[in-house]
């Protein structure tokens, strides 16, 4: 009983949305704010504009891709979509270039958020109308150049029988393997001298192909099955089939297709195959496989049923150490490898239905495992070996989505957090809200948000070699226009726009009466600019609210006699910042059994780290 001092935190547990009585390292909420692994308080980064000046990609649009494309010789690109184009911008500058779809100004989904691999130099991209492949010079639909039938003429010769006998040509290039083959062309023998077959008017295909040869295949006499006749360059545009009898043809054709043209989703798996899925119809539940090393290249045999007869559609995938998740709305389904049986994933402790996704970008690999959020707004964690649920403290947040923002959710990871944007439950039709979950300590951050200033559509995490590790993102709000903004260690507002920082938690008591809060005290680094104070409410919601001062100005520093510098004060202060105690003293009214405390700079301060905060309080006797 009696007044006394207590200290408050760390609150190394981070925020806690769903009990309503705290433990003492649990936060109410930290907006704006980012928690240190000793549980102490900094300001979140801010952002700027992408390049010198604000450029949009393609006009008031939704930014539905984002990535930064590196090529092994040394180039890079930050590649954006928007409005149904494809651009990639100008580091210094900010200024959108056009990448001309499949080389004649095609377009893509203009809201479908697009799905993504690079693999050997070549971006490949997925978004439901036509997967297309970039080598940050052409780009143009994936698969191969489909060659004409060819100009079948009889010749002289004795190596074809009597009958009818079918060619086609398939495009070969230097690392994609070979092409499906194009158009059929059929001859009939005769009899006679002109047993034999000229094949004329096989044209190259363009240089952006990158075809190096063009196979030729031929039937057997009547035959309907095709085998290798030859091999030719891809120069060449003729051949004399002279000498080879149908018992000296070569191996079979083996049947393939291209990626089929409405596959929403692609990853590419530890086995160097491709997979491509998220498809309509009765092919909603089918994994299409490439061949080993040739994501253009799929064997008509290669897929995988996921479930095929449980009513549900394939929503995403991600990668993991075991293999590949995929999900649908009900479930998750894990492929250790092409051909190995699937394994349905549940969630240790958990009972009833089962565990899907309907976010297919939440679906994020961390160094942890897989991050993903679950149908029902559940976040989970799968390592490999066990799903486990991490994402309880943060549930209520995701109460009451609508389906179209479930499906508009982007996450990423950086800066050791799986970060999560989202549209808090569906009010806005655009992400306006963020969580970040920190990886080392296991805790939850924010929700950050700032009006109309973060609204991230798409992520994009630069690489921490090639570049300097900077997240970038593209604008959700289609009516402000489809810019893109970065963060960086430098960025302190959100576009020279300052933005509030609170954080809330409670005073515990094991106390069964009221507690009279009667002093808060922090300590802290601050910016010049920097103005905080303290809210009290109670359990009736009655506010009691208090300016925290200091006993010291913040200054900058200053020379004393231009030879040294010298504080100035009682408190030292370089480049802006200050390290001071704030206190403030609330009035009679601050009395609660269990007082909430809210600190907030009032978005005054460019730069907030507080590291202790203690309060006097005075415990009342039961009466």
């Amino acid at each position: 009983m009696g007044i006394q001092a207590i200290d408050l935190g760390p609150f190394d547990k981070g925020i806690n949305l769903i009990d309503a009585i705290l433990n003492q390292d649990e936060l109410i909420s930290c907006l704006n704010t980012r928690l240190g692994t000793r549980g102490y308080f900094y300001k979140r980064p801010g952002h700027g504009v992408y390049g010198n000046a604000s450029a949009k990609i393609n006009g008031d649009a939704l930014v539905n891709f984002l990535f930064r494309f590196y090529s092994s010789d040394g180039t890079k690109k930050l590649i954006g979509a928007a409005g149904g184009k494809l651009r990639y911008g100008d580091d210094t500058t900010g200024a959108w270039t056009d990448i001309s779809i499949d080389g004649s100004g095609a377009s893509m989904h203009a809201s479908n958020l697009v799905d993504y691999i690079v693999y050997k130099n070549r971006l490949y991209l997925a978004d439901g109308t036509r997967p297309q492949r970039y080598n940050g010079t052409d780009n143009i639909y994936a698969g191969f150049f489909s060659h004409a039938a060819p100009t079948l003429a009889a010749t002289a010769g004795t190596n074809l029988g009597v009958g009818a006998y079918k060619y086609r040509v398939t495009s070969v290039t230097s690392d994609m393997g070979e092409s499906a083959y194009g158009a059929e062309a059929t001859i009939n023998i005769v009899g006679g001298a002109n047993q034999a077959v000229n094949l004329s008017v096989m044209a190259a295909a363009p240089a952006k192909y990158n075809e190096t040869a063009k196979n030729i295949y031929r039937t057997k006499v009547n035959g309907l099955v095709f085998y290798l006749l030859t091999q030719i360059s891809t120069a060449t545009t003729t051949y004399a089939d002279t000498s080879i009898a149908d018992i000296a043809l070569g191996q079979q054709y083996v049947s393939t297709h291209v990626p089929p043209a409405d596959a929403r989703f692609v990853i590419l798996g530890h086995d160097d195959r491709t997979y491509w899925f998220g498809r309509a119809g009765t092919n909603a539940s089918l994994v299409d496989v490439s061949d080993v090393g040739f994501p253009d290249r799929i064997l008509d045999t290669d897929f995988v049923p996921i479930a095929n007869n449980d009513g549900d559609v394939l929503t995403g995938g991600g990668l993991c150490p075991a293999g590949i998740v995929f999900f649908k709305r009900n479930s998750s389904w894990l492929l250790r490898a092409f051909n190995s049986p699937l394994t349905n994933l549940q969630p240790k402790g958990k009972r009833g239905s089962g565990i899907g996704s309907t976010s297919p970008f939440s679906i994020v690999t961390t160094p942890i495992g897989l991050i993903f959020m679950s149908q029902r707004g559940e976040f989970y964690n799968f390592d490999g070996a066990n799903i486990e649920e991490i994402g309880r403290k943060v549930l209520p947040e995701f109460a009451g989505m609508t389906q179209n923002a479930m499906g508009m959710v982007m996450a990423c990871y950086h800066d050791y957090r799986y970060i999560i944007s989202y549209d808090w439950r569906g009010t806005r039709g655009y992400n306006w809200k963020t969580l970040e979950y920190d990886i080392r300590t296991g805790k939850w951050e924010g929700p950050h948000y700032n009006a109309d200033f973060y609204t991230p559509s798409y992520y994009t995490v630069f690489d921490t070699i090639l570049d300097k590790g900077e997240l970038y993102w593209g604008e959700a709000k289609t009516a402000t226009g489809s810019y893109v903004y970065g963060r960086t260690e430098f960025t302190k507002t959100d576009r020279e726009n300052k933005f509030i920082s609170i954080f809330k938690f409670q005073i515990p008591s094991s106390h069964s009466g009221d507690i009279k809060t009667r002093k808060i005290f922090l300590l802290g680094q601050v910016s010049q600019d920097a103005s905080l104070s303290a809210k009290h409410t109670s359990e009736s919601g009655a506010i009691a609210s208090v300016s925290l001062n200091t006993t010291s100005n913040i200054v900058g520093s200053k020379w004393n006699d231009g030879s040294n510098l010298g504080p100035g004060s009682s408190v030292a202060k370089f480049g802006g910042r200050t390290t001071q105690i704030f206190e403030g003293s609330f009035g009679p009214e601050a009395r609660a059994s269990i007082p909430i405390i809210e600190i907030s700079d009032g978005g005054t301060s460019t730069d907030t780290e507080i590291r202790t905060i203690s309060a006097l309080i005075e415990v009342l006797p039961l009466k």
